[in-house]
């Protein structure tokens, strides 16, 4: 059975925004500080090396060349809706079996 994405939450016929999510707990402000932390640290590499090689899903655990970025799959996932929600920060090219899918900052900078 194939997942789908919920239908947003509506009232009369109108899109209502969620809240924003608010983050209590010790262990939510944790897990936002290391999504963070990843997230600027893989800018960071991308600004060093011009273009890294990334994959979001290293299934098997192989391991990673010095311009290479792997993750595991949540949080692969999190770092490519992050990227896909920052567009005008990234360049990402398309999948290649041999290299991984590249990523690196548009000509004139980033954010």
């Amino acid at each position: 059975m194939p997942l789908t994405k919920p239908p947003p939450a509506t009232s009369q016929g109108k899109e209502v925004p969620l809240p924003p999510k608010v983050l209590t707990s010790p262990g939510d402000r944790a897990r936002a500080r290391r999504i963070r932390d990843a997230q600027w640290y893989f800018m960071q590499r991308v600004a060093d090396l011009g273009t890294l090689w990334w994959c979001r899903w290293n299934e098997d655990t192989l391991p990673e060349g010095p311009d290479e970025c792997r993750m595991r799959m949540i949080s692969g996932l999190e770092l490519h809706n992050w990227m896909h929600t920052h567009p005008a920060w990234w360049d990402i090219g398309d999948w290649e079996d041999t290299r991984l899918r590249p990523a690196g900052a548009p000509d004139g900078g980033g954010p």
